[in-house]
């Protein structure tokens, strides 16, 4: 919490007025909140027709209104049984089977980090996810804020997927959280017989 009646505070509400000391106070707070260590811009998420911050969830159903006011249609989307190395910029429809956490370092995190203290995004949190559709399954590998999308049996929308080798394995990813969209509930088959995230490479070294 930011100390409204700070001594050097109520100097700069004395010395210059009420609207210099609030735009202090909300610059000192916006950069607590943010864990920012230095002056710096970064996004932020705005309702322009109620004049507030937006919420995560009024960001994702805009998004999910503006796809559809795109008409995307369902050759736009590919099947898991598609995807091979190399492919990127893919849309999936995908249900979670399974989730596992498998890098959690939120806790750790948190207890060393400083008020002020500004870093780059980090991963703390990774999740292999089994997910799947019609034609055949893989693992995704979920990051950060996106761990909290893999519930087991929800219906994701996955925009510009792309497929990354891990030891010669396929696994699915996208880059930004924004980019899965929790879909209703359909119902639908998974074919668990097909694992694409078992399939082998051979892993060429550059040179």
């Amino acid at each position: 919490m930011i100390d409204k009646e700070d001594k050097n505070l109520q100097h700069l509400r004395e010395e210059w007025g009420c609207e210099a000391y609030s735009a202090v106070v909300i610059a000192l707070t916006e950069i607590k909140e943010y864990n920012m260590k230095r002056s710096t811009m970064t996004h932020q998420l705005w309702n322009f027709e109620e004049g507030r911050k937006a919420t995560l969830k009024e960001a994702i159903l805009l998004m999910g209104k503006k796809l559809k006011e795109a008409e995307i249609k369902d050759t736009a989307f590919v099947k898991v049984d598609q995807l091979k190395p190399g492919t990127e910029g893919r849309n999936l429809i995908v249900k979670v089977l399974s989730t596992d956490v498998v890098v959690d370092k939120t806790q750790n995190t948190e207890q060393l980090s400083h008020p002020y203290m500004y870093s780059q995004p980090r991963i703390k949190r990774v999740a292999e996810s089994l997910v799947g559709d019609e034609t055949g399954t893989i693992i995704f590998t979920a990051r950060n804020e996106q761990v909290d999308l893999m519930e087991p049996g929800s219906i994701l929308l996955l925009y510009g997927a792309k497929i990354q080798m891990y030891r010669g394995f396929m696994r699915l990813a996208v880059e930004h959280h924004a980019q899965i969209i929790i879909a209703e509930p359909v119902e639908f088959v998974v074919n668990e017989d097909c694992n694409k995230s078992l399939d082998e490479y051979e892993v060429i070294p550059k040179y």
